[in-house]
Parts: C-alpha cells; structure tokens; sequence
C-alpha cells in the first residue's frame, strides 16, 4: 500500500501505481460513483470533510456532506486503493492521492486521477514532470496517474 513519504523520499510511486491500477478500477470507480453522489463535498479525508461551501472544521456530524456511516465506507475503499490522502474534486476531476511528501509549500503527491476532458498535456511518466503543477499521465480512458508539485 502507498502512503505519505518523509521529505527526504518524494521519489516517483509510478511502477506501484501502473502495477496496482488494473485490480484497483473497480474501486477506484465506485470512489467516482460515490464522489459523484456527494458532489457538495470536495475534499474527502480519513480525517475531516471540506463541503463546496463550508470549509470550517471540525463541523457536526450532521452537516459532515454525509452520514457518518457512508464516511466509514469512503474509508475503507481509501485502503483498499491506496488513497491514503482522500480525495479532492471539482466539476471536472477527481484526484485521489496515494502519497504526499514535503510541505504544502514545497512538496509533492502523487496518485491517480479520473479527468473528464484530456488534459492539454500528459507526460509520458510520472519522472518527467520537471515544474510546479499538476501533471498526468493516462492509464485507461479517462484514468490517469498524477503527480502535483509545489
């Protein structure tokens, strides 16, 4: 399983994402299929919940995006695809990442993302984004591993 690195180890999960995706899809697209329910909620995290329109945190459970029993599922498919970090969405992306290291300001994540549209440009490996940004590379149809830089 990927999980968060320290500073001193942001090297590239690209073979373990390219070696795992095939036996993740079905989860990784139950994730989507989920995520596109709770579409309010765009930031999904084993630890807190950001809603389109409520950043605050901690917020009761009530107004979470969803029941708390629904957060314990977005959990256990989290393991099970090695999203360690959640996810994060907007009206046309889905980014669950499986590894983050450094800081906020200086660091990277790494996993897959589901795009609706192509992005202008996909790298053919995830070793040659060289620049601050989010960068992809496809897998299958609208699948993609992706690595963030800052």
């Amino acid at each position: 399983m990927l999980s968060a690195c320290s500073a001193a180890d942001c090297s590239s999960p690209e073979r373990e994402l390219r070696a795992s995706f095939a036996t993740r899809l079905q989860l990784l697209e139950q994730l989507r299929y989920m995520s596109d329910q709770d579409a309010s909620v765009i930031r999904i995290a084993p630890t807190f919940t950001r809603l389109r329109d409520d950043w605050s945190w901690p917020r009761a459970e009530d107004k979470l995006g969803f029941s708390a029993v629904r957060w314990d599922k977005y959990r256990r498919l989290f393991a099970l695809t090695g999203a360690t970090e959640g996810l994060e969405r907007d009206e046309s992306a889905l980014m669950l990442t499986t590894k983050a290291c450094g800081l906020g300001i200086s660091g990277k994540s790494f996993g897959y993302a589901y795009l609706e549209k192509p992005p202008p440009v996909a790298l053919p490996k995830l070793e040659a984004q060289r620049t601050q940004g989010i960068w992809y590379v496809p897998l299958e149809r609208n699948w993609y591993m992706f690595v963030r830089g800052t």
